[in-house]
């Protein structure tokens, strides 16, 4: 292929004898451009097969090789800032930020105000390249969501994709440092750590004695953060303290095209805000536990309690900023209350005073019926004849359930569906996920009856929908049309959806309305009832996955696999490794079950044709 730089070549060793190369002077300008577009392309092609070449799997040892040096020496007391230091600086940190904002990332799909998303690997690699820690921020876009279970509204700042890689790189090398440092009971926006383990904490303190409850709400946690403070806590080298506070500082483009400057808070939708919440409201534990030891306590027998033993009477349990405190004493609940509100005070945060209130996990108090609720759970303890008798040794069993206010937003969300959607293989492959995550989520707790009364309501939304849609037919040939008794997963049940065969009108059976043929798993809806109740395993103390025992946290990743039984199988096929890189899975991979030999050249759904990957070695087996 002639190129520019071949013309260039032969063009100076004419030159030097006084001559005028007659390939250059036949090449016209047009014909230059064309050359140089041609390299261009080259280089671009050349870019395209670097991200897609790339190690992952040396890469992300290198990094984690030293984000486990951070931790470790964090734990001994060790000052750790020129390992944060060298981690920012390093290439390979630099590539795994950008996977994970282009890549990993569920909202790598949104932009910000530069109006950049969907970055081709050719873009990645550039962003790479570019990415340095130089205290500069770029204007933050606001959107408004809606708040869960209220009509008002909640800002959400979305920050240009450069600045989300920028922040994902710094929380490579931030946190491990403080997962060394944060507290047992804190399970929000951590890695390995999920809201089943909170519930299994509370589980832990409730099961064998009821207590008070102080339910606690932070009015507009987010929003309302002291900057000095929250930047004095964090106390870092200071490069990355004034990258820190050029993103808190950063100007906030409203709806309106107003720019605003905020004073305070930290804005919702950035790679660091929820690690920076953790940061500010780390210590609440602590704090709590050494004021509750300082209290003289006393057995049922008179003798005085231990530090420990006061120490252990006491639980708090925190998710982002959604936090309970639990002690048998109703007194201590009031004084923790106003300990929390002095602690909270110096970082510019507040009780909010008509959503905080106090409880009891057995008893009414104040007109408050028992029980509280918790990250979407209704808690409570019921009373289970007596000690005595033998049929429980405490007296007391706890309930886990989901709340009312979960079940009527699954259902709300149902409806809309059915509302604008007339095709039912359509209507069945929409609700499908729908129903399954929602169970999932709720699988870890006593829902077996919850699920089977929300199955009772579904079929009865759902044959309202088929009615509405045949308004003319009778009953019967609705039921005939939509409800098939089927053998698939080996029950034999009623099931929703379209039938392989055509349904038998006249057919001589026990169930003479239902046609008892086979249906597809694609066209058939799946029921609440059908998720397994599986006991959820609770992480063990301060446990992090950059503490370098990845046979914990690989045996832990394969048994919980997001509650999927087919990802749960298929890791341990393959021994906690992805199929692509054979890297183990850790806790901050997102994970897709993949088609070995793809649909679209007659795959099967069957699980001798699926692996478990990496997202992103998902995208790069897709994109050869």
């Amino acid at each position: 292929m002639v190129t520019r730089s071949k013309i260039e070549q032969e063009a100076n060793v004419y030159q030097k004898k006084g001559r005028i190369s007659p390939r250059a002077h036949a090449t016209s300008k047009y014909q230059i451009n064309y050359l140089n577009m041609l390299e261009i392309n080259h280089e671009v092609s050349k870019m395209k097969t670097r991200w897609a070449q790339l190690n992952w799997k040396e890469i992300s040892k290198r990094v984690y090789r030293i984000q486990k040096q951070i931790y470790r020496r964090t734990l001994k007391g060790e000052n750790v800032h020129k390992l944060q230091n060298v981690l920012t600086n390093l290439f390979d940190a630099k590539l795994l930020a950008v996977r994970r904002v282009t890549q990993d990332n569920k909202g790598k799909k949104t932009a910000g105000v530069d109006k950049v998303k969907n970055l081709s690997p050719t873009k990645r690699w550039e962003l790479a390249k570019d990415i340095r820690i130089d205290g500069q921020s770029d204007k933050v876009r606001r959107v408004w969501i809606p708040k869960a279970n209220s009509t008002e509204l909640r800002p959400l700042g979305i920050p240009t994709i450069k600045d989300r890689a920028k922040q994902a790189l710094l929380l490579l090398a931030l946190e491990p440092e403080w997962e060394a440092r944060f507290e047992p009971n804190n399970y929000g926006f951590r890695p390995g750590r999920s809201a089943h383990d909170a519930i299994e904490a509370i589980h832990s303190s409730i099961n064998k004695k009821p207590k008070y409850v102080l339910d606690a709400d932070i009015r507009k946690c987010f929003d309302r953060m002291n900057h000095d403070f929250l930047l004095s806590k964090l106390n870092t080298y200071p490069s990355m303290q004034r990258q820190v506070k050029a993103w808190l500082k950063a100007g906030i483009i409203d709806g309106a095209g107003e720019t605003l400057f905020p004073k305070a808070g930290t804005p919702q939708g950035g790679v660091l805000s929820p690690f920076l919440a953790n940061v500010a409201l780390h210590g609440l534990e602590d704090m709590l536990g050494e004021w509750i030891q300082s209290i003289r306590a006393y057995n049922p027998g008179g003798t005085i309690l231990s530090k420990a033993g006061r120490r252990s009477r006491l639980t708090v349990v925190r998710y982002a900023d959604d936090f309970i405190v639990l002690h048998p004493e109703l007194e201590r609940i009031q004084e923790a209350k106003t300990k929390i509100s002095e602690w909270l005070l110096p970082i510019g945060l507040e009780l909010h005073p008509e959503k905080t209130c106090l409880r009891h996990t057995l008893y009414t108090y104040e007109g408050i019926r028992p029980g509280f609720k918790f990250l979407g759970f209704w808690i409570r303890n019921y009373l289970v004849g007596t000690p005595e008798e033998g049929k429980r040794k405490s007296g007391y069993k706890t309930y886990f359930r989901p709340h009312p206010d979960s079940m009527s937003k699954v259902f709300r969300e149902i409806r809309k569906v059915l509302r604008r959607t007339r095709d039912v293989r359509i209507l069945v492959r929409t609700l499908n996920p729908i129903i399954k995550g929602w169970s999932n989520y709720y699988r870890t707790v006593a829902s077996k009856d919850t699920f089977t009364s929300m199955d009772k309501k579904l079929m009865e939304m759902l044959m309202k929908w088929a009615r509405r849609k045949h308004p003319r037919q009778r009953r019967e040939w609705v039921r005939h049309r939509y409800l098939h008794r089927s053998t698939y997963g080996g029950r034999n049940r009623l099931r929703f959806g379209i039938a392989i065969e055509k349904p038998l009108l006249k057919r001589k059976s026990s169930a003479p309305n239902t046609a008892c043929v086979e249906t597809k798993p694609s066209t058939q809806l799946q029921y609440f009832a059908e998720t397994a109740i599986v006991r959820h395993t609770k992480v063990a103390g301060k446990s992090s996955p950059y503490d370098g025992n990845w046979i914990y946290w690989v045996l832990r990743r394969r048994d919980i696999a997001d509650r999927r039984v087919s990802l749960q199988n298929l890791i341990q096929r393959q021994k906690g490794r992805c199929a692509y890189c054979s890297l183990y899975f850790s806790p901050l991979d997102l994970i897709e079950v993949d088609h070995i030999n793809p649909k679209k050249e007659g795959g099967k759904d069957h699980y001798e044709n699926l692996q478990a990957l990496h997202l992103h070695c998902h995208d790069q087996k897709e994109a050869k």
